[in-house]
């Protein structure tokens, strides 16, 4: 198994990536030079304290920030060189993403949250397909089952962070990113 995962093609790439911060007088280097190689099937974990640039390098890997330099390779494709739109694309087909904060919305029962990452998808791509079971699969594999009917201030912190990753892994990203998943 080993074998067959390094002999994959990378999903996820980035080539001497940075990013600088303008405070005024001061520049703050967040992201310095990264160089990162994830093949399919790999499991790859950031850790550093605070403030030490986790969120900003998810963001960046994402395409949800642009960087200050270098590549940001997702199935071989540097999504630095893309359009702000055509990165939509590139996160709503292929990347999955659990937000620190979550950003649930708030009058919207847990099964509807992850419903509407499925919806917009579909909606998007104009077509009808996907599981209209999965939504509730996913709830219930996060041990949610009962709380699918719950919003998110009927819930704990934790079971709205497991909200958040069902609704992450609802359209079968191939990539999933996820800031303080824990």
């Amino acid at each position: 198994v080993e074998e067959m995962i390094n002999a994959a093609k990378p999903v996820l790439q980035t080539v001497a990536l940075s990013k600088q911060y303008d405070m005024g007088k001061a520049v703050v280097e967040a992201v310095k030079s990264v160089d990162i190689t994830v093949r399919g099937g790999e499991f790859v974990t950031l850790m550093g304290p605070s403030g030490c640039g986790k969120s900003t390098l998810l963001y960046l890997l994402g395409g949800m920030v642009g960087p200050t330099g270098g590549e940001v390779r997702i199935d071989g494709e540097d999504i630095t060189k893309l359009t702000d739109s055509m990165r939509t694309l590139v996160r709503r087909d292929k990347i999955g993403f659990v937000f620190q904060r979550f950003n649930l919305f708030p009058t919207l029962s847990a099964l509807d949250n992850v419903k509407l990452a499925q919806a917009i998808q579909r909606w998007r791509n104009k077509s009808g397909r996907g599981d209209p079971h999965r939504a509730q699969q996913l709830l219930e594999r996060v041990g949610l089952a009962d709380k699918t009917n719950n919003k998110p201030y009927e819930m704990s912190t934790g079971e709205q962070q497991r909200v958040a990753i069902a609704r992450a892994l609802v359209n079968r990203p191939h990539i999933l990113l996820a800031d303080e998943p824990t």
